[in-house]
């Protein structure tokens, strides 16, 4: 809710000496019938790079389970099978000195499964149709001189979903189709090397339309935000350096109220080889419901609530973090959380029908922690992360206050172990998931729950094509 997500997607890798055409070809199998296959080109042209990706997924996901009555059973009519399409050119402009980078993308995805619904009242036929198709147009670089860097973006995003289901007393066809037009321009301005600001704003505009039934919503937004980063200089022999970073972020829709969300953090970092830092943040957070959370079409398990109301609360967190020179560099991190939550909105399953509902109060507060080392030079590389969450219900009503929040695991803990050695690699993640209430009450629970999964992988070697 209060976060920044940074995705940077893939390209294409070359060298421009020998202009080398890179790829990779990956196959896998798994339990349940289930085989993917993916690959991935890149090309380095004279005027930019151009890469592309296809994966295709196929499982029938008959995997077995027990019943109420104790009966050993096969899960049917959970398989998918999907088709994901990726293509992107990079163009480089303007001189060495003022670098711009001219990103075009294009994503498909196709896929169609089957939906079964709950176990006590299986569905052998019911499917469900998913196409999706995301355009982006990027153009970042440096303007006016060297102490301002730029991003705009231009993204466009339309999907297409349908569920079929003859086997209920009526039977369901539900379509309906999601369209987005949006623009964000973000800018970075350094004023002397010790401050700088990140400003900005986005404009996005959302249309659903539910073709059964023939209605239509729309939705305005746009929000503008301001985040300062400044280092205030003080060095000495037990603090590096005192950075903070103050920011301010409003939000307008036009179906629901505008919020101003003020943010406040701080970094402390204390010694050079042996590194220590200690941080904190503390500010408001605002969600409006998404489309899918109000107008989802009803059928015979899903429904949306158009009488939600928008999320906000606020926040604080501190942590510290180790980078020491031991174990061929050793991170240590551990974060403490707290968040006091009005009108959270969750789903969840009420007489067999999935809908969104807000929880009038909530406090949620936990511990993250994560690990990385490397015990052997760089042949084994050891990371993992624990997280305790204390999600509770903080509703005045009985049987509801207190209790835990829903489908929210108290432990989560992940082991990776990735072994190399020459072209050979081999990795192995471990996931602990907890048990998980499904009754506002806590009277019933999904069991925790353990995966393990392991791959193996060859690269050999190439002066022309890069294989994998």
């Amino acid at each position: 809710v209060g976060g920044v997500i940074n995705i940077i997607t893939k390209s294409g890798h070359y060298d421009d000496q020998k202009k080398i055409i890179s790829g990779s070809i990956k196959y896998t199998i798994g339990s349940f019938n289930s085989a993917s296959f993916e690959n991935q080109v890149g090309f380095h042209l004279p005027f930019g790079e151009l890469s592309g990706s296809y994966k295709l997924l196929e499982s029938k996901g008959e995997f077995p389970y027990t019943d109420y009555y104790g009966k050993k059973q096969i899960r049917q009519n959970a398989g998918i099978s999907s088709q994901d399409y990726y293509l992107k050119f990079s163009m480089p402009t303007g001189d060495s000195l003022y670098n711009r980078l001219l990103d075009l993308s294009y994503k498909h995805y196709a896929s169609e499964r089957g939906a079964p619904g709950s176990v006590d009242d299986l569905y052998k036929f019911a499917t469900m149709w998913d196409r999706t198709n995301q355009y982006n147009l990027t153009y970042s670089g440096k303007i006016f001189n060297l102490f301002n860097d730029y991003r705009l973006q231009i993204y466009r995003h339309d999907s297409w979903n349908q569920y079929f289901n003859n086997e209920t007393l009526v039977a369901v066809d539900t379509r309906f189709t999601v369209l987005t037009n949006g623009l964000e321009a973000q800018m970075k301005t350094i004023f002397i090397p010790q401050v700088s600001l990140t400003y900005g704003f986005g404009l996005r505009s959302d249309q659903m339309e539910d073709i059964q039934i023939d209605s239509l919503h729309r939705r305005l937004s746009w929000y503008g935000f301001l985040v300062n980063e400044s280092n205030l200089g003080i060095s000495n022999n037990f603090i590096r350096s005192v950075v903070i970073v103050p920011s301010l972020r409003y939000d307008h829709t036009s179906d629901y109220s505008s919020k101003l969300s003020p943010k406040f953090g701080a970094v402390f970092n204390f010694g050079k080889a042996w590194q220590t830092s200690l941080k904190f943040n503390i500010g408001r957070s605002y969600r409006a419901p998404t489309f899918n959370d109000l107008y989802w079409p009803a059928d015979a398990w899903t429904c949306g609530n158009p009488d939600l109301k928008a999320e906000s609360g606020w926040d604080y967190d501190t942590g510290l973090r180790f980078q020491f020179p031991i174990l061929s560099g050793l991170y240590l991190e551990s974060t403490y959380f707290h968040n006091q939550m009005d009108g959270l909105i969750i789903w969840k399953e009420v007489n067999g029908i999935w809908s969104p509902e807000n929880v009038d109060k909530a406090l949620i507060q936990g511990f993250e922690n994560g690990l990385n080392f490397k015990p052997f030079g760089q042949f084994l590389t050891v990371s993992g992360n624990y997280s305790y969450l204390d999600a509770r219900n903080k509703t005045r009503q009985p049987n509801v206050y207190n209790k835990r929040l829903v489908y929210r695991p108290c432990h989560n803990a992940n082991l990776n172990l990735n072994f190399s050695w020459s072209q050979l690699t081999l990795n192995y993640q471990y996931n602990y998931t907890g048990l998980r209430y499904i009754t506002n009450a806590n009277t019933d629970y999904l069991p925790k729950y353990q995966t393990s999964d392991m791959t193996f992988s060859y690269r050999p070697k190439s002066d022309s094509v890069d294989l994998l």
